[in-house]
């Protein structure tokens, strides 16, 4: 249940972390 959570949350900050990449390279005009 713990090893769930803990799995849980570092998938959410690996979306959360994608998406501000995301945003920064577009504002940057990258891609």
């Amino acid at each position: 249940m713990l090893y769930f959570l803990f799995y849980t949350i570092f998938l959410i900050g690996l979306l959360v972390f994608a998406g501000v990449t995301y945003l920064a390279l577009k504002k940057i005009k990258l891609i």
